[in-house]
């Protein structure tokens, strides 16, 4: 049986046919410029790889070279994986970056459905997931959470308006509450138990 020179291989026959070259492991890369961000915020995701052939992403992207930068923005709050596979004759790999942008939450209310002009009761106020506050009616900006006494000084139905901002947009909610005479709110007292705790 003769020998090969290296490089080749021999079959049973004693025939020599070059060998199959160990090909190199594929490596990758693949960051994102900003891992929280707003809805509406323009995103970079950034890829390389070496001894790939072929890439592809999901999220209905598809294809894509080898290396390369993928901008993009979100249109509304949720949570979003994107899974990057670059493979080659050295293997597969693949790697996640996982975006999660919150939706804000809010709740406010009055403890109560009507109040006396010009006495203070108490709104009561929460948020989730949110950055900045604020309240109509002249009360303006406010902790995520927390409470304030406020009155109004014209009679009839009023309704007090929390809006809270964050990443994952803006939301809010809406209290009502009647404004009555002093008289009136003491006559509605004595026959509920619905008027707010000031």
């Amino acid at each position: 049986k003769g020998s090969c020179p290296a490089g080749y291989s021999c079959s049973a026959g004693g025939s020599c046919s070059p060998g199959r070259a160990t090909q190199p492991g594929v490596t990758m890369n693949f960051s994102v410029d900003k891992p929280e961000p707003s809805i509406h915020e323009n995103v970079n995701f950034t890829w390389d790889s070496t001894g790939a052939t072929s890439c592809v992403i999901n999220q209905g992207i598809g294809g894509v070279h080898a290396a390369g930068i993928l901008p993009l923005t979100f249109d509304k709050p949720g949570l979003y994986d994107f899974v990057i596979r670059c493979a080659g004759e050295g293997g597969e790999k693949k790697k996640i970056i996982t975006i999660d942008i919150p939706t804000v939450v809010t709740q406010l209310n009055t403890g109560g459905t009507f109040a006396a002009l010009n006495n203070p009761f108490k709104l009561n106020w929460t948020s989730q997931n949110a950055q900045a506050c604020s309240i109509d009616n002249r009360i303006g900006a406010v902790p995520l959470s927390g409470s304030q006494q406020v009155s109004f000084d014209t009679l009839g139905d009023k309704t007090v308006t929390l809006s809270c901002t964050g990443r994952g947009g803006t939301a809010t909610s809406f209290a009502k509450i009647k404004i009555v005479t002093k008289q009136e709110y003491l006559d509605t007292l004595s026959q509920s138990t619905t008027a707010p705790n000031a």
